[in-house]
């Protein structure tokens, strides 16, 4: 049975519903004070119809987490309260808040947003390293996807591109068929070596359940809209290779919280090929996600069972992710 248009916008409308019930005069979500509580929220309120909420949870970011170099952070010791931004990809809020600034045409805070996600980028390879001040010295390929479409959003060719040549030469490491790795070093060396207990952060292993897909997924949707743009067809084939990976991943790369960027990314790819198979993916994501969704218009992660139990600032985090991959999905499928 076919999804429809209506029972999918109305998902998304719940969720914003949800997220506008939760804001205060001055765009605040309760009492808090996390970045991730805000980064994912701007862009779904935006483009779902809501700019007024949108407007407010923006400036209160701007005015609450936003660094003068364009950086966002809870201080100066402390990035975000979650462990996602601790361990991995460091301007992934960054890139959320980018989507928001375009979406209000806020061009002038897009472009310093982007002007900070540049920083990052290495200068030889393209790459981006997975934390700001490059300590590590490793690329990962989420931060390299967030410089791609980053300059796709605002007009950055040169920035996106070199992103995207970064994330096809990574793809073209892998040789091992059942794992992708997720970092790299600048001169073409994989992070094959590193803590089990962090295992998650470095590799999707397609033989193991509970992957954190969305490492791979978000290089998918990059390289597919680079290929819209500058209509090389290396783009659409990396994109084509990280798809076929995923989907040679456990059942649950279609049913599990991480796997909007793949349902993103299936909808991109159908729009490019008219292929059946993408859409079909993207059914069952679609179905996946709307199933989890609270009548009250919330997600819950799968740790916690009522909305009491979980912070805040995780459902607003989910609520808003959510919303917008139901609202992208439909963009792209029209």
């Amino acid at each position: 049975m076919k999804t429809k248009r209506e029972p999918i916008m109305d998902a998304a409308r719940r969720g914003v519903s949800w997220l506008i019930s939760q804001q205060n005069a001055e765009g605040q979500f309760g009492n808090e004070d996390d970045v991730n509580a805000y980064y994912k929220d701007a862009y779904p309120l935006r483009i779902a119809g809501e700019p007024a909420a949108a407007a407010k949870c923006m400036n209160y970011s701007v005015k609450r987490f936003m660094t003068e170099e364009g950086d966002f952070m809870n201080s100066r010791t402390q990035r975000s309260a979650g462990s996602y931004t601790r361990y991995y990809c460091q301007i992934y809020p960054n890139f959320w808040f980018l989507r928001g600034a375009c979406a209000l045409n806020r061009f002038d805070l897009a472009q310093r947003i982007l002007g900070f996600l540049k920083t990052c980028q290495d200068e030889t390879t393209g790459g981006a390293y997975y934390e700001v001040d490059r300590k590590s010295g490793l690329l990962d390929s989420n931060s390299t996807a967030c410089i791609c479409l980053g300059g796709l959003m605002c007009g950055d060719l040169n920035a996106a591109a070199k992103a995207g040549d970064a994330m096809l030469a990574w793809a073209h490491m892998q040789k091992d068929p059942n794992r992708y790795y997720l970092r790299w070093q600048p001169k073409g060396a994989l992070q094959t070596r590193f803590d089990e207990d962090k295992s998650l952060y470095y590799v999707v292993d397609a033989e193991k359940t509970g992957q954190y897909y969305w490492q791979v997924g978000l290089p998918l949707v990059a390289l597919a809209k680079l290929y819209t743009v500058t209509k090389d067809a290396n783009y659409l084939k990396g994109a084509v290779k990280i798809y076929d990976f995923l989907m040679s991943c456990q059942p649950d790369v279609v049913a599990s919280s991480p796997v909007g960027k793949l349902g993103w990314g299936s909808a991109i790819l159908f729009n490019i090929t008219g292929d059946s198979r993408y859409k079909e993916t993207n059914r069952k994501i679609t179905e996946y996600i709307m199933s989890k969704q609270n009548p009250d218009g919330y997600w819950l992660a799968p740790t916690y069972k009522t909305v009491n139990d979980q912070p805040l600032r995780i459902t607003t985090d989910l609520t808003g992710e959510f919303s917008a991959w139901l609202l992208d999905f439909l963009t792209e499928l029209g």
